[in-house]
């Protein structure tokens, strides 16, 4: 027996059977548009594999798909099973052309792989969730024609970027449900859980609606069994125990489970992978037409869970209106779920929004403006945050906005977003939005690595949407025990940085060091990021005096500067941002990396040679009247303790490379000096003195 599970078997065998799909009907159906071409060969895999797990849990003839191949004609008798099927359950996720030309012999090998003793395991034994697995697999896929005319599958990671959607591994999502639905449940009997109403706004393939509607089953089961006289009619008992009656579990998927998703596809999967959940432990020999004919419609639906219809306030240009609208798909919450709204929202909220910035997406001018008007316009935080945010929007974060919106009171979401919803200062408005509304019952640092291709960790954040108690729970990993923190700890931090790992021994030395300090920003004349341009705008050699020497931040080291024969073409009518000549002509300056290390945030150089500097950097220059030599800020901007103090307070140890950010660089500590004291002074002189013998032995021997 092979150690391979029976999804990493299957999810292998799919790759492998886009291939030989792609390759096989594009031979045959060369007019056919390469959309059209992934979306025929997702169809039909998509589809023999759902048969398949139906075929394993007895819900459809086991063998049917084997019966296909043995004859002549197998695409056209898989569109008519294919067509039986999507009227069956309701579905459109089964939809395919009916005049492709596809040979017999391309499904001989996918479908006896399938079965016994090709696959050798059981069907049954394939989890639902592995759909949505497929789904977010196809997403980070491209099937792309070859100049010769092949049809080939590519990885494209900007796929997946673009759509921010990654296979949330169940462990999370479940930990995730235990902590909201669980706990709402808790204080419930059956008769008064009936109006818990629980979404997913970005639903995806469904697994956070999926692990929801499967861990009501069992809590509806342990209930009713619980008092077997009173629920008698919810209940039958077989070999494996007691079951839910067929009818109760509809009455759970219903009134329980809602999702919305912007793309149409996901929505299918998601009903089908509920559908078989349903389905579980029951028979083919159900009479679908009576007893299964539902329609999940109203209740899982696809829309903009971001944007609703007042999008579209001008009437200017009504055929630009409508085509844009078909496009954005907007969603009014209040038309498509009127009774839930009208109650004051859901109560419970999960998911795994998507996580791309406006950089990385094509969103027009219009949506940001929207995005400002509607979720960042009211919240009151600096407006330096605000001007930020709009400018880089990531759409997890108005995710967030909208799951606290969305909420009831009383109610509970719980949310996965990067770390850096913590502590990057293009947040802050994120923050202080949940600090103003909401309890943060937990946050869970879930370390990198949770999800395929991408190196951000992610956290949970467990919110409740009453901003009534004080106590937030920390886990550093998802089994440990929690620390407990203050929330009100974080509205006294700069930018609302949620430190999570800022004990209070650590929170007193800090302290002590603010006391006896005086910040950065009141005597920097100016901390400023380098030069944006473009990379044409960038040489190896000089040419004439328009030409300036650019270091990048992989250019300077702690003391030490390593020029790379790099210069910029400055002509400041053709840079983006081309910074003031000031910063350029200054007789001195500090460079920063705007890049910094997990450990060693800090690393800084002093210019006495006016270099101009790329992005990577930021510069820093002292006020012309200040009594601190430059050199002094120089080396505690290198010290450990700085390092320290910045690594402690502005990164949260994050793991990965962090944004050296302006905001939290003007807050650094500047051990104040009483120039009118001796010994005071001396401090001072012996620390300028001790940075320029480094400097002379810098340039003395480099290495």
């Amino acid at each position: 027996m092979t150690s391979t599970s029976p999804v990493q078997l299957i999810l292998k065998q799919i790759e492998v059977w886009r291939e030989r799909l792609a390759i096989a009907v594009y031979a045959h159906n060369p007019h056919l548009h390469r959309q059209d071409l992934s979306v025929a060969i997702q169809t039909i895999i998509n589809g023999l594999v759902f048969l398949r797990l139906c075929e394993g849990r007895n819900l459809e003839p086991d063998g049917q798909l084997q019966e296909l191949i043995q004859h002549r004609q197998v695409y056209k008798r898989l569109y008519g099973l294919f067509q039986q099927v999507g009227d069956r359950y309701s579905s459109n996720f089964f939809q395919i052309e009916l005049n492709l030309t596809i040979p017999d012999e391309s499904f001989q090998p996918i479908i006896s792989t399938l079965y016994h003793p090709d696959y050798p395991f059981e069907h049954s034994e394939l989890p639902i969730e592995l759909l949505a697995q497929m789904y977010e697999r196809f997403l980070g896929k491209k099937i792309q024609v070859e100049t010769k005319g092949k049809a080939i599958v590519n990885q494209v990671s900007k796929i997946r970027k673009a759509g921010g959607v990654y296979y949330t591994p169940t462990y999370i999502v479940d930990y995730i449900i235990e902590n909201t639905i669980g706990v709402l449940l808790k204080k419930k009997t059956p008769q008064q859980a009936v109006s818990l109403r629980i979404l997913d706004p970005a639903c995806g393939a469904g697994i956070f609606l999926v692990r929801a509607y499967q861990y009501l089953l069992n809590w509806y089961c342990e209930q009713y069994s619980l008092d077997l006289e009173i629920h008698k009619n919810q209940l039958y008992q077989d070999k494996q125990g007691w079951r839910l009656a067929l009818d109760t579990k509809k009455r759970i998927l219903f009134n329980h489970i809602y999702g919305v998703d912007i793309d149409r596809h996901a929505i299918e999967v998601t009903k089908l992978s509920l559908w078989l959940i349903l389905l579980e432990g029951e028979s083919q020999d159900i009479n679908f037409r009576s007893s299964l004919r539902i329609n999940l419609n109203k209740t899982i639906k696809c829309g903009n869970a971001l944007i609703r219809s007042d999008f579209f306030e001008s009437p200017k240009n009504t055929l630009s209106n409508l085509r844009e609208s078909v496009e954005i798909n907007p969603f009014d919450w209040e038309q498509e779920f009127p009774e839930i709204m009208q109650s004051g929202g859901f109560d419970v909220i999960v998911g795994n929004p998507p996580w791309v910035f406006t950089r990385d997406v094509e969103f027009g001018k219009s949506v940001k403006h929207y995005f400002q008007r509607k979720y960042l316009s009211d919240i009151e935080t600096t407006q330096q945050g605000k001007t930020k945010q709009t400018g880089k929007i990531n759409l997890f974060a108005i995710f967030v906005f909208q799951f606290i919106k969305l909420l009831k009171k009383e109610g509970l979401t719980g949310i996965i977003a990067p770390n850096t919803i913590l502590r990057t200062t293009v947040y802050d408005v994120v923050r202080k939005y949940i600090l103003d509304r909401c309890n943060i019952d937990r946050i869970v640092d879930l370390g990198s690595g949770v999800f395929e291709g991408v190196t951000a960790s992610p956290v949970i954040l467990i919110l409740g949407k009453e901003p009534t108690h004080k106590t937030v729970k920390f886990f550093k990993t998802i089994n440990l025990n929690p620390t407990l923190l203050n929330k009100d700890l974080f509205l006294n931090t700069t930018s609302y940085v949620f430190s999570v790992f800022l004990d209070k021994s650590q929170d007193s030395l800090f302290q002590k060091m603010e006391a006896c300090s005086i910040k950065l920003t009141n005597v920097a004349r100016e901390i400023i990021e380098g030069i944006v341009c473009r990379k044409d705008q960038i040489f190896n050699k000089k040419i004439d005096a328009r030409y300036k020497r650019l270091l990048a931040g992989k250019d300077i080291d702690r003391y030490s500067i390593s020029f790379k024969d790099t210069y910029i073409l400055f002509d400041r009518a053709r840079i983006h941002r081309p910074r003031p000549d000031f910063i350029w002509q200054a007789k001195e300056k500090i460079i920063l990396r705007r890049i910094g290390g997990s450990k060693f945030s800090l690393v800084a150089v002093l210019d006495t040679e006016n270099y101009y500097t790329f992005a990577s950097t930021n510069n820093i220059l002292l006020k012309d009247n200040t009594a601190y030599n430059i050199k002094y800020i120089l080396a505690l901007l290198n010290s450990k303790l700085i390092n320290y103090y910045y690594t402690q307070k502005f990164t949260n140890q994050s793991e990965l490379t962090v944004n050296i950010s302006k905001t939290f660089v003007e807050q650094l500590p500047i051990r104040a000096i009483d120039f009118t004291n001796c010994a005071d002074k001396a401090s001072h002189d012996r620390l300028v003195r001790l940075v320029e013998d480094m400097l002379c032995l810098q340039n003395s021997d480099p290495n």
